[in-house]
């Protein structure tokens, strides 16, 4: 069974609205953490900060980006002609894909952390070594992921390593 045309331009346009929440949402979290390393934000507001990102982060980016990714991405190489292992690029994009998921679980754990502190310390949360040390690396990580996502966004579309056809 292959999908139509029509269909295949909802999935498509499905997958790259997904991809947008993905990306918009890892930005910002990376922004809002930017925010709090350089003092822009007041401590005073880090609690909020962090409930707002650890809702935008379990919303839109894991339940909307990451997964509608994963399903449509699924759609396509069952129900097109592209297949799981025709084209290197799409075997990059799903070991790219889950190994995403594997570090935002990571990141996800260091967001948690930083819920946590700033639920417990409040303000002081800006003065805490361990708050710091994790928002450090958590900043890092969102920057590594915002990275891998544009990378998998620019192997859509220019579909690098594609298999040849022969000269006749």
């Amino acid at each position: 069974m292959k999908l139509t045309g029509k269909s295949q331009k909802l999935v498509k346009s499905l997958h790259i609205f997904a991809a947008c929440c993905w990306l918009g949402t890892a930005m910002s979290l990376v922004l809002l953490s930017l925010g709090k390393y350089m003092g822009w934000i007041p401590a005073k507001a880090f609690f909020g900060v962090d409930y707002a990102a650890h809702l935008a982060d379990q919303w839109v980016l894991v339940n909307i980006g990451v997964l509608l990714c994963f399903i449509t991405g699924l759609i396509y190489s069952l129900f097109t002609e592209w297949g799981f292992f025709r084209h290197r690029w799409i075997i990059v994009k799903w070991i790219a894909l889950i190994a995403c998921v594997a570090f935002g679980t990571w990141l996800g754990t260091l967001e948690s952390s930083l819920l946590r502190l700033s639920t417990e310390l409040g303000a002081n949360a800006a003065a805490s070594q361990e708050y710091l040390a994790i928002l450090k690396q958590h900043l890092g990580g969102g920057v590594a992921q915002v990275i891998a996502v544009i990378a998998m966004v620019v192997i859509s579309v220019f579909k690098p390593w594609k298999r040849q056809k022969a000269n006749k």
